[in-house]
């Protein structure tokens, strides 16, 4: 089964790239390593990279038209008072639109993501997909996940929904979020590593059922397993699209097939002409036959099998 490379990327931490393979179903097949993104050596070149939420906005906007190239123009105007940066500024990334809700939307500062892909770059990684890292949680229609990461908790509260704070700020923080909720969630799934034993003081003033599961090890060993729910928003769109090998490999043998292909119409060319003057060839001799055929049979009216015909005619 294919190995994929998969970054966690944390742009203030002191060490801020994690990182480990992981095969399709999400299971971890080395060791998580923490380090710079230059220290990554594994030979497996092509990655997907979760980006801290810290980083990313994530908002909903209803656009009522289906043409996303309308919706691109359509967003930055339709968030700009939420945005405390000049929209200019900033790369909007679309999702999926799910029944009735409104369009997701992914807000990031184009000079960070330019930097981060000019490091990937530096580290010779190709970056397929630079992904929001609360997105890649588990999540259960109608209930919000909260995952608490030592010092940070990621709120996800719904398939392209999310949200960021401080350990210390997650109550005020989820009540505030409850209040301006649409909808309050039927239940709260919480996650925190399993030697974390002051977690649990944390929700104690929520006035909602909760269901608590650990983990243990890194959050690599979590966002690996819900990585496909995360690529439904993919923040490389646009002028940021990640470019193929085939098509750089194509750019080396595109002179090279614009000879072929000229030299390949010449033939054809060359052909059909060759074609209409065997046909003209071809009239020519069919009359002759035709007359000469007359002469021996002068009473003829078709020209059917005329071979045996005037065989047939000369023996006689």
């Amino acid at each position: 089964m294919a190995e994929r490379l998969l970054i966690h990327y944390k742009p203030c931490a002191e060490k801020p790239a994690s990182w480990v393979l992981c095969n399709e179903r999400g299971e971890l097949t080395t060791e998580v390593t923490q380090g710079q993104l230059a220290d990554i050596t594994t030979t497996i070149r092509r990655a997907s990279l979760l980006l801290d939420t810290s980083c990313i906005s994530l908002d909903s906007v209803q656009i009522p038209s289906t043409n996303k190239q309308r919706q691109l123009k359509a967003v930055p105007f339709a968030l700009e008072d939420k945005l405390a940066d000049d929209i200019d500024r900033l790369h909007f990334a679309l999702g999926t639109r799910r029944d009735n809700q409104g369009l997701p939307v992914a807000t990031i500062d184009k000079e960070l993501l330019e930097s981060i892909l000019d490091l990937c770059k530096q580290a010779n990684l190709t970056i397929d997909n630079i992904l929001c890292d609360v997105l890649a949680l588990p999540y259960v229609e109608n209930t919000w996940t909260i995952f608490l990461d030592h010092d940070r908790a990621l709120i996800k509260m719904s398939h392209s929904a999310g949200f960021y704070c401080d350990r210390d700020n997650l109550s005020p923080v989820l009540i505030s979020l409850k209040a301006s909720a649409m909808t309050s969630p039927d239940g709260i799934l919480f996650m925190h590593h399993d030697d974390d034993t002051e977690a649990g003081n944390l929700l104690v003033d929520i006035k909602t059922e909760l269901k608590i599961e650990t983990w243990s090890g890194q959050s690599l060993s979590v966002f690996a397993k819900n990585l496909f729910d995360a690529q439904q928003l993919n923040l490389l769109q646009g002028a940021y699209t990640p470019k193929r090998e085939g098509n750089k490999l194509w750019q080396y043998w595109k002179a090279a097939a614009i000879v072929a292909g000229i030299w390949l119409t010449l033939q054809l060319v060359y052909a059909a002409v060759e074609i209409q003057q065997l046909e003209a060839q071809n009239q020519q001799l069919t009359a002759s036959i035709e007359k000469e055929f007359k002469n021996i049979i002068p009473d003829a009216r078709k020209f059917n099998n005329m071979q045996k015909r005037a065989e047939r005619k000369l023996k006689e």
